[in-house]
């Protein structure tokens, strides 16, 4: 159950290379973990004991893909993908390219400067996945003309995709792309609460702002330099801020929002 070295990508390495690319696409591998056999000799490690009521005896179930929630996992998944690319190179080589330097975890953000270059990666990546039980799917670009003939695709004009901000989480944070007018967008987490705010509600409204490229610097800079000013007050967690804080801190709240 070691947790195995970091084998992700940089998220902003990826994006800026990413975005370097005149058709940039993404998509995601359909329920990843499940798709992945554990040895048997290690599936003894994944017991669960489970009832549907009190009444009802134990039952014990052994789990034989890999689960979700287990710090081994990030590891795993993403070494069966290195793995993959590595035994299908010959075959795909700008596929088994793309998959070992351009996936975050489930995810693939991709590119071509050609619209042909950029189908036929698509077709091949498929493919090579395919070989392993794993379905590429969403697929959404910023060029409809790399969708065309494409049997993964649903909805283009409503499709988004949302940066996941760490290996082993389905939850997204806030930052995504719109492929039909190619931009990146925010959506605010830090609700609008009448409630008194803390010490500890401050640090956690200010960790919900999730910009790893730094592109709300100008508004996430005032909410570092306040909390500074909060720390030196010597508040305890759970006290309510002074009313010229907690006032300064409504204002960037609705400067968030805009």
């Amino acid at each position: 159950m070691h947790k195995g070295p970091n084998l992700q990508q940089d998220l902003q390495h990826l994006i800026m290379k990413w975005r370097q690319y005149q058709y940039a696409y993404t998509a995601d591998i359909e329920k990843m973990y499940r798709q992945i056999m554990i040895h048997s000799e290690d599936q003894s490690y994944q017991k669960i004991l489970w009832r549907d009521s009190e009444n009802q005896p134990l039952r014990i179930y052994q789990l034989t893909t890999l689960t979700f929630g287990f710090k081994v996992a990030p590891y795993i998944a993403m070494q069966c993908l290195k793995r993959l690319a590595e035994e299908e190179k010959e075959q795909y080589p700008d596929a088994a390219r793309a998959l070992d330097q351009d996936f975050y975890m489930d995810d693939y953000c991709g590119g071509s400067h050609t619209i042909p270059k950029a189908n036929q990666l698509r077709r091949d990546l498929v493919e090579l996945l395919a070989k392993s039980g794993f379905n590429l799917r969403k697929w959404t670009a910023n060029d409809p003309r790399i969708l065309e003939n494409s049997q993964t695709t649903t909805n283009q004009e409503e499709e988004t995709f949302e940066f996941k901000v760490q290996s082993d989480s389905t939850k997204t944070l806030g930052l995504g792309w719109k492929p039909t007018i190619d931009k990146f967008y925010f959506k605010s987490t830090i609700e609008m609460t009448t409630k008194p705010p803390t010490k500890r509600s401050l640090l956690s409204d200010i960790s919900k702002l999730f910009d790893p490229l730094g592109w709300l610097t100008p508004i996430s800079i005032n909410m570092k330099i306040l909390f500074q000013t909060v720390w030196l007050s010597a508040l305890d967690w759970s006290d309510t801020l002074p009313e010229d804080i907690a006032t300064k801190w409504t204002s960037l709240r609705q400067d968030i929002q805009c």
